[in-house]
Protein backbone atom coordinates (compact mmCIF):
# COMPACT_ATOMS: atom_id res chain seq x y z
CA UNK A 1 0.00 0.00 0.00
CA UNK A 2 2.86 2.35 0.88
CA UNK A 3 4.49 1.77 -2.53
CA UNK A 4 1.19 2.43 -4.30
CA UNK A 5 0.79 5.75 -2.47
CA UNK A 6 4.36 6.73 -3.35
CA UNK A 7 3.72 5.91 -7.01
CA UNK A 8 0.49 7.91 -7.09
CA UNK A 9 2.11 10.86 -5.33
CA UNK A 10 5.01 10.79 -7.78
CA UNK A 11 2.62 10.64 -10.75
CA UNK A 12 0.60 13.59 -9.45
CA UNK A 13 3.76 15.68 -8.98
CA UNK A 14 4.96 14.89 -12.48
CA UNK A 15 1.61 15.70 -14.05
CA UNK A 16 1.34 18.94 -12.12
CA UNK A 17 4.69 20.02 -13.62
CA UNK A 18 3.58 19.09 -17.14
CA UNK A 19 1.21 21.96 -17.87
CA UNK A 20 0.36 23.50 -21.20
CA UNK A 21 -0.37 27.21 -21.57
CA UNK A 22 -2.48 26.71 -24.70
CA UNK A 23 -3.99 23.57 -26.20
CA UNK A 24 -3.18 24.76 -29.73
CA UNK A 25 0.42 25.85 -29.13
CA UNK A 26 3.13 23.43 -30.41
CA UNK A 27 4.62 21.61 -27.44
CA UNK A 28 8.19 20.44 -26.99
CA UNK A 29 10.37 18.71 -24.41
CA UNK A 30 14.10 19.37 -24.73
CA UNK A 31 16.32 16.43 -23.79
CA UNK A 32 19.86 17.76 -23.61
CA UNK A 33 23.45 17.22 -22.50
CA UNK A 34 23.39 20.86 -21.47
CA UNK A 35 26.34 23.20 -21.62
CA UNK A 36 26.59 26.98 -21.69
CA UNK A 37 25.86 29.06 -24.81
CA UNK A 38 26.49 27.42 -28.17
CA UNK A 39 25.23 24.97 -28.73
CA UNK A 40 22.83 23.29 -26.25
CA UNK A 41 22.28 26.46 -24.23
CA UNK A 42 21.39 28.59 -27.23
CA UNK A 43 19.23 25.80 -28.67
CA UNK A 44 17.21 25.78 -25.44
CA UNK A 45 17.04 29.57 -25.11
CA UNK A 46 16.00 30.07 -28.75
CA UNK A 47 13.15 27.65 -28.25
CA UNK A 48 12.06 29.00 -24.87
CA UNK A 49 12.07 32.59 -26.19
CA UNK A 50 9.65 31.77 -28.98
CA UNK A 51 6.11 33.03 -28.33
CA UNK A 52 4.76 30.30 -30.61
CA UNK A 53 6.11 27.36 -28.62
CA UNK A 54 5.22 25.74 -25.31
CA UNK A 55 8.33 24.26 -23.68
CA UNK A 56 6.94 21.60 -21.36
CA UNK A 57 10.24 20.82 -19.66
CA UNK A 58 13.99 20.29 -19.87
CA UNK A 59 15.51 16.89 -19.16
CA UNK A 60 19.27 16.63 -18.79
CA UNK A 61 21.45 13.70 -19.79
CA UNK A 62 25.17 13.08 -19.65
CA UNK A 63 27.19 13.74 -22.78
CA UNK A 64 28.85 17.13 -23.20
CA UNK A 65 28.60 17.39 -19.41
CA UNK A 66 27.37 15.14 -16.63
CA UNK A 67 23.61 15.38 -16.14
CA UNK A 68 23.88 17.07 -12.71
CA UNK A 69 26.17 19.77 -14.09
CA UNK A 70 23.77 20.20 -16.99
CA UNK A 71 20.96 21.03 -14.56
CA UNK A 72 22.94 23.99 -13.21
CA UNK A 73 23.64 25.30 -16.71
CA UNK A 74 20.01 24.88 -17.75
CA UNK A 75 18.69 26.73 -14.70
CA UNK A 76 21.13 29.63 -15.07
CA UNK A 77 20.34 30.11 -18.75
CA UNK A 78 16.59 29.93 -18.11
CA UNK A 79 17.10 32.61 -15.46
CA UNK A 80 18.79 34.86 -18.02
CA UNK A 81 15.78 34.65 -20.34
CA UNK A 82 13.29 34.91 -17.43
CA UNK A 83 11.78 31.44 -17.91
CA UNK A 84 11.87 30.04 -14.38
CA UNK A 85 8.44 28.57 -15.13
CA UNK A 86 9.98 25.78 -17.21
CA UNK A 87 10.67 22.67 -15.11
CA UNK A 88 14.15 21.13 -15.24
CA UNK A 89 14.62 17.43 -14.50
CA UNK A 90 17.93 15.70 -13.90
CA UNK A 91 18.21 12.67 -16.15
CA UNK A 92 20.46 9.65 -16.47
CA UNK A 93 24.07 10.03 -15.41
CA UNK A 94 25.54 6.97 -17.12
CA UNK A 95 24.90 5.69 -20.65
CA UNK A 96 23.31 2.31 -21.23
CA UNK A 97 26.62 1.15 -22.66
CA UNK A 98 29.85 2.64 -21.29
CA UNK A 99 32.08 1.49 -24.17
CA UNK A 100 31.65 4.88 -25.83
CA UNK A 101 33.06 6.64 -22.76
CA UNK A 102 36.03 4.25 -22.75
CA UNK A 103 36.74 4.95 -26.44
CA UNK A 104 36.46 8.71 -25.93
CA UNK A 105 39.01 8.62 -23.14
CA UNK A 106 41.42 6.90 -25.50
CA UNK A 107 40.98 9.44 -28.30
CA UNK A 108 42.22 13.01 -28.61
CA UNK A 109 39.78 15.87 -29.03
CA UNK A 110 36.45 16.66 -27.38
CA UNK A 111 35.36 13.94 -24.95
CA UNK A 112 32.76 15.87 -22.95
CA UNK A 113 31.78 14.25 -19.66
CA UNK A 114 34.11 11.34 -20.42
CA UNK A 115 37.03 13.64 -19.60
CA UNK A 116 35.43 15.28 -16.55
CA UNK A 117 35.02 14.31 -12.89
CA UNK A 118 31.29 14.12 -12.08
CA UNK A 119 30.03 16.93 -9.83
CA UNK A 120 28.63 15.98 -6.43
CA UNK A 121 25.24 17.59 -7.04
CA UNK A 122 23.83 20.33 -9.24
CA UNK A 123 23.09 22.82 -6.45
CA UNK A 124 26.60 22.78 -4.98
CA UNK A 125 28.02 23.14 -8.46
CA UNK A 126 25.69 26.06 -9.25
CA UNK A 127 26.66 27.92 -6.06
CA UNK A 128 30.38 27.41 -6.65
CA UNK A 129 30.35 28.10 -10.38
CA UNK A 130 28.05 31.14 -10.40
CA UNK A 131 28.79 32.43 -6.89
CA UNK A 132 25.14 32.91 -5.96
CA UNK A 133 21.92 31.11 -5.14
CA UNK A 134 19.71 29.90 -8.01
CA UNK A 135 16.44 31.71 -8.58
CA UNK A 136 14.58 28.39 -8.79
CA UNK A 137 15.23 24.72 -8.17
CA UNK A 138 15.16 21.68 -10.39
CA UNK A 139 11.94 19.69 -10.25
CA UNK A 140 12.08 16.55 -8.15
CA UNK A 141 11.40 13.26 -9.84
CA UNK A 142 12.71 11.06 -12.61
CA UNK A 143 13.38 12.62 -16.01
CA UNK A 144 12.38 9.34 -17.65
CA UNK A 145 9.07 9.26 -15.76
CA UNK A 146 8.45 12.91 -16.66
CA UNK A 147 8.94 12.12 -20.34
CA UNK A 148 6.50 9.24 -20.16
CA UNK A 149 3.84 11.02 -18.09
CA UNK A 150 3.93 14.24 -20.09
CA UNK A 151 3.74 12.50 -23.46
CA UNK A 152 0.70 10.50 -22.33
CA UNK A 153 -0.95 13.58 -20.86
CA UNK A 154 -0.76 15.29 -24.28
CA UNK A 155 -0.86 12.39 -26.77
CA UNK A 156 0.14 13.29 -30.29
CA UNK A 157 1.00 16.88 -29.35
CA UNK A 158 4.59 16.83 -28.09
CA UNK A 159 7.75 17.05 -30.16
CA UNK A 160 10.81 15.61 -28.48
CA UNK A 161 13.91 17.68 -29.23
CA UNK A 162 16.70 15.24 -28.45
CA UNK A 163 19.98 17.16 -28.64
CA UNK A 164 22.14 14.89 -26.49
CA UNK A 165 22.81 11.16 -26.20
CA UNK A 166 19.57 9.17 -26.23
CA UNK A 167 19.90 7.55 -22.79
CA UNK A 168 16.77 9.07 -21.24
CA UNK A 169 14.71 8.39 -24.35
CA UNK A 170 15.89 4.79 -24.65
CA UNK A 171 14.97 4.16 -21.02
CA UNK A 172 11.52 5.65 -21.63
CA UNK A 173 11.05 3.39 -24.66
CA UNK A 174 12.15 0.32 -22.70
CA UNK A 175 9.95 1.22 -19.71
CA UNK A 176 6.76 2.07 -21.61
CA UNK A 177 5.76 0.30 -24.81
CA UNK A 178 3.28 3.09 -25.67
CA UNK A 179 5.78 5.93 -25.30
CA UNK A 180 6.59 6.17 -29.02
CA UNK A 181 2.92 6.00 -29.98
CA UNK A 182 2.04 9.24 -28.21
CA UNK A 183 4.94 11.40 -29.47
CA UNK A 184 4.14 13.71 -32.37
CA UNK A 185 7.72 13.86 -33.65
CA UNK A 186 11.27 13.32 -32.49
CA UNK A 187 14.02 15.59 -33.81
CA UNK A 188 17.35 14.07 -32.87
CA UNK A 189 20.77 15.68 -33.31
CA UNK A 190 23.32 12.99 -33.85
CA UNK A 191 24.94 10.58 -36.24
CA UNK A 192 26.96 10.81 -39.43
CA UNK A 193 25.22 8.82 -42.14
CA UNK A 194 27.06 9.75 -45.33
CA UNK A 195 30.15 11.44 -43.93
CA UNK A 196 32.90 10.85 -41.41
CA UNK A 197 32.30 11.11 -37.68
CA UNK A 198 33.58 13.94 -35.52
CA UNK A 199 34.75 11.85 -32.55
CA UNK A 200 36.11 8.80 -34.32
CA UNK A 201 36.53 8.25 -38.03
CA UNK A 202 33.10 6.61 -38.02
CA UNK A 203 31.09 7.98 -35.12
CA UNK A 204 29.52 11.30 -34.14
CA UNK A 205 29.77 12.38 -30.49
CA UNK A 206 26.16 11.91 -29.30
CA UNK A 207 25.84 8.52 -30.95
CA UNK A 208 29.18 7.23 -29.71
CA UNK A 209 28.55 8.36 -26.11
CA UNK A 210 25.63 5.91 -25.91
CA UNK A 211 25.45 3.82 -29.07
CA UNK A 212 23.01 1.33 -27.57
CA UNK A 213 20.58 4.13 -26.69
CA UNK A 214 20.95 5.67 -30.16
CA UNK A 215 20.12 2.33 -31.76
CA UNK A 216 17.05 1.94 -29.54
CA UNK A 217 15.87 5.41 -30.54
CA UNK A 218 16.51 5.12 -34.27
CA UNK A 219 14.92 1.67 -34.42
CA UNK A 220 11.80 2.79 -32.53
CA UNK A 221 8.45 3.31 -34.32
CA UNK A 222 8.03 7.08 -33.86
CA UNK A 223 5.35 8.62 -36.10
CA UNK A 224 7.86 11.10 -37.49
CA UNK A 225 11.58 10.91 -36.95
CA UNK A 226 14.09 13.54 -38.10
CA UNK A 227 17.81 12.91 -37.67
CA UNK A 228 19.90 16.09 -37.79
CA UNK A 229 23.19 14.40 -38.55
CA UNK A 230 26.63 15.73 -39.47
CA UNK A 231 25.45 15.39 -43.08
CA UNK A 232 23.66 18.73 -42.67
CA UNK A 233 25.53 20.15 -39.66
CA UNK A 234 28.73 20.26 -41.71
CA UNK A 235 26.99 22.57 -44.20
CA UNK A 236 26.40 25.27 -41.54
CA UNK A 237 29.84 26.48 -40.43
CA UNK A 238 30.19 29.11 -37.75
CA UNK A 239 33.08 31.31 -38.83
CA UNK A 240 35.47 32.86 -36.35
CA UNK A 241 34.40 36.31 -37.56
CA UNK A 242 30.70 35.64 -37.04
CA UNK A 243 31.31 34.19 -33.59
CA UNK A 244 33.39 37.18 -32.48
CA UNK A 245 30.63 39.45 -33.76
CA UNK A 246 28.18 37.53 -31.55
CA UNK A 247 30.38 38.07 -28.50
CA UNK A 248 30.69 41.78 -29.26
CA UNK A 249 26.95 42.17 -29.74
CA UNK A 250 25.85 40.12 -26.72
CA UNK A 251 24.68 41.61 -23.42
CA UNK A 252 26.93 41.07 -20.40
CA UNK A 253 24.94 38.08 -19.15
CA UNK A 254 25.04 36.31 -22.49
CA UNK A 255 28.65 37.34 -23.17
CA UNK A 256 29.60 35.61 -19.94
CA UNK A 257 28.14 32.38 -21.28
CA UNK A 258 29.91 32.76 -24.60
CA UNK A 259 33.36 33.55 -23.22
CA UNK A 260 33.28 30.41 -21.06
CA UNK A 261 32.12 28.23 -23.95
CA UNK A 262 33.73 25.54 -26.07
CA UNK A 263 33.32 27.79 -29.11
CA UNK A 264 35.23 30.64 -27.45
CA UNK A 265 38.10 28.30 -26.72
CA UNK A 266 38.13 26.93 -30.26
CA UNK A 267 37.52 30.11 -32.24
CA UNK A 268 39.06 32.85 -30.09
CA UNK A 269 41.74 31.22 -27.96
CA UNK A 270 42.82 28.55 -30.45
CA UNK A 271 42.02 30.76 -33.47
CA UNK A 272 40.32 27.98 -35.42
CA UNK A 273 38.80 29.37 -38.65
CA UNK A 274 35.39 27.84 -38.00
CA UNK A 275 33.25 25.55 -35.85
CA UNK A 276 29.65 24.30 -36.02
CA UNK A 277 26.27 24.79 -34.31
CA UNK A 278 24.90 21.25 -34.26
CA UNK A 279 22.03 21.47 -31.74
CA UNK A 280 21.01 24.95 -32.87
CA UNK A 281 20.16 23.47 -36.27
CA UNK A 282 17.84 20.92 -34.63
CA UNK A 283 16.02 23.58 -32.60
CA UNK A 284 15.78 25.84 -35.67
CA UNK A 285 14.12 23.07 -37.67
CA UNK A 286 11.54 22.72 -34.92
CA UNK A 287 10.90 26.46 -34.70
CA UNK A 288 10.62 27.05 -38.44
CA UNK A 289 9.81 24.15 -40.74
CA UNK A 290 10.64 26.28 -43.79
CA UNK A 291 14.30 26.14 -42.79
CA UNK A 292 14.44 22.63 -44.25
CA UNK A 293 15.27 22.96 -47.96
CA UNK A 294 16.33 19.44 -48.92
CA UNK A 295 16.23 16.03 -47.26
CA UNK A 296 16.10 12.33 -47.94
CA UNK A 297 14.15 9.54 -46.26
CA UNK A 298 16.07 6.39 -45.43
CA UNK A 299 16.30 3.68 -42.79
CA UNK A 300 19.15 4.16 -40.33
CA UNK A 301 20.83 1.78 -37.92
CA UNK A 302 23.71 2.00 -35.45
CA UNK A 303 26.78 -0.23 -35.15
CA UNK A 304 26.83 -1.56 -31.57
CA UNK A 305 29.34 -4.34 -32.18
CA UNK A 306 31.95 -3.86 -29.40
CA UNK A 307 34.60 -5.57 -31.53
CA UNK A 308 34.09 -3.29 -34.52
CA UNK A 309 36.34 -0.31 -35.22
CA UNK A 310 33.17 1.38 -36.54
CA UNK A 311 31.39 1.13 -33.18
CA UNK A 312 28.88 3.97 -32.87
CA UNK A 313 28.58 4.54 -36.61
CA UNK A 314 25.16 5.40 -38.04
CA UNK A 315 24.58 3.89 -41.46
CA UNK A 316 21.85 3.49 -44.07
CA UNK A 317 20.13 0.14 -43.64
CA UNK A 318 18.18 -2.06 -46.04
CA UNK A 319 16.20 -3.59 -43.18
CA UNK A 320 12.57 -2.97 -44.20
CA UNK A 321 11.41 -3.39 -40.60
CA UNK A 322 13.17 -0.20 -39.50
CA UNK A 323 11.31 3.12 -39.61
CA UNK A 324 11.83 5.68 -42.37
CA UNK A 325 13.83 8.63 -41.03
CA UNK A 326 14.12 12.11 -42.52
CA UNK A 327 17.75 13.18 -42.97
CA UNK A 328 18.05 16.94 -43.68
CA UNK A 329 20.77 17.69 -46.22
CA UNK A 330 20.32 21.42 -46.89
CA UNK A 331 18.90 24.19 -44.70
CA UNK A 332 18.34 27.96 -44.78
CA UNK A 333 21.48 29.04 -42.95
CA UNK A 334 20.67 32.74 -42.78
CA UNK A 335 17.36 32.01 -41.07
CA UNK A 336 19.23 30.07 -38.39
CA UNK A 337 21.39 33.12 -37.60
CA UNK A 338 18.19 35.20 -37.40
CA UNK A 339 16.75 32.83 -34.80
CA UNK A 340 19.93 33.05 -32.72
CA UNK A 341 19.92 36.85 -32.65
CA UNK A 342 17.25 37.40 -29.92
CA UNK A 343 19.30 35.28 -27.50
CA UNK A 344 22.22 37.68 -27.74
CA UNK A 345 20.16 40.59 -26.39
CA UNK A 346 18.80 39.01 -23.20
CA UNK A 347 19.43 41.00 -20.03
Amino acid sequence: MHKILLFLTSSILLLSACRSKDANTPKVIIDTDMMEALDDGFAMMMTALSENVDVMGITTVSGNTWSAEGVAYAIRQLEIIHRADIPVYQGESMPLDTLGIKLMKEKSGWAGAASMIPVADWLSFYREFYGKEPEFMKTDGSAVDFLIQCVHQYPGQITLLAIGPCTNIAKAIEKDSLFTRDIKEIIYMGGAVSCAGNTTQYAEFNTLFDARAAKTCLNAPFHKHTLVSLDVCNTVPLSRERYMSMENEATESVKGLLTRSFHHQELVENKAPQSYVWDVIASSLFLDKDILLESRNIRVDVNTDPESEAYGQTFESENAELPSITIPTRVNTERIWELIDPVLHQQ
